[in-house]
């Protein structure tokens, strides 16, 4: 897309993750781009590009990056927007990096989750809190691990407002050291192996690498998934504000699309009120629907949430819709 605009030839740095949020397959941050309608030349699972070319707008500049580099950058105003997972977000965030999340794109997700092992219980856990056992914890989120403990019952209960102690990039905080909390730098599940560590805290989709280092979920400590991420200075600037709005705009359009089916058929006139009847009771769509007036028969447009098509399907037929055209939308823009 090609705009004029009084400030000269500004772009806007957009950075893509690398890794999980880009694996093959629909649910990914390449496809939801393009059903967004960026051309993006050279992104893919398997490319090692770090710059790309969005080829239909000139105003955006992508580059490609782990999403643990992103919170930094967007704070020093190195990239202006950003997509990322909200277990990234979230521990910068606790570390003052200020970023605000615009959306959530509907893919990504996992939970961020204490785990042990598969011979400890959830109760097991509290228990030893409680005893004031010392339990020690290592990380790649140790923020995140502190700020839940801190804010846990159990915890409060035993130890008061006595912060755990944290051994992280950050420095040393904390003094309690009958909870201490270690920061990792990857393979997390090693430690309790180790012996470096008693529970992890860790961000899993399907706990298949937990099981098979026999350890399991205790407590889920934060949800995650995709979202699209920038910061207040960013948003400060007019240019960059309409610019994002506009970005977010077209990525939500896709999100909203992959749940949303468009159903057109056609009703004979005579049926009009009792078809109009059908669709007010069930609140089956999400807005008014659209309608063209055609001698005997009326065409009529309607949004319905994609999980409801059956349902809508049977009675669309039992109150004499005729003709009924299922579509599925790539984008939807408000």
């Amino acid at each position: 897309m090609k705009k004029n605009n009084a400030e000269g030839n500004r772009r806007l740095r957009f950075a893509l993750p690398k890794g999980s949020l880009n694996t093959t397959g629909r649910w990914s941050t390449e496809s939801l781009l393009k059903e967004a309608g960026f051309d993006i030349k050279g992104y893919s699972p398997e490319s090692r590009s770090y710059s790309l070319i969005i080829a239909n707008d000139e105003e955006l500049e992508a580059i490609v990056d782990r999403p643990q580099n992103m919170p930094a950058d967007l704070r020093d105003s190195i990239i202006d927007l950003a997509i990322m997972g909200k277990d990234i977000a979230e521990e910068w965030n606790l570390a003052d990096a200020r970023m605000v999340r615009l959306c959530s794109l509907g893919y990504g997700y996992a939970d961020l989750v204490l785990a042990g092992p598969s011979c400890i219980t959830r109760d097991g856990f509290y228990a030893d809190l409680k005893r004031e056992k010392e339990i020690r914890l290592a990380t790649e989120y140790p923020l995140i691990t502190q700020d839940w403990l801190e804010n846990n019952e159990s915890y409060i209960l035993s130890f008061g407002n006595k912060k755990p102690l944290l051994i992280a990039k950050y420095g040393i905080t904390g003094a309690n050291e009958k909870i201490r909390i270690t920061e990792s730098y990857g393979a997390t599940e090693s430690a309790i192996a180790k012996g470096s560590a008693d529970f992890i805290v860790e961000c899993i989709s399907s706990g298949e690498t937990l099981a098979k280092n026999e350890l399991k979920p205790i407590e889920i400590l934060l949800q995650s998934s995709a979202g699209l991420y920038t910061t207040e200075d960013a948003l400060s600037d007019p240019w960059k504000a309409d610019k994002i709005g506009f970005v977010r705009t077209l990525l939500q359009g896709a999100v909203k699309a992959r749940d949303t089916d468009y159903i057109i058929f056609n009703v004979r006139k005579s049926r009009e009120e009792k078809i109009k009847d059908y669709l007010q009771k069930e609140r089956l769509f999400s807005k008014e629907p659209t309608v063209i007036r055609d001698g005997e028969y009326l065409q009529v447009g309607i949004e319905i949430a994609r999980s409801r098509w059956t349902q809508v399907a049977y009675g669309l037929r039992s109150n004499g819709a005729e003709d009924i055209v299922r579509m599925n939308p790539v984008q939807i823009i408000d």
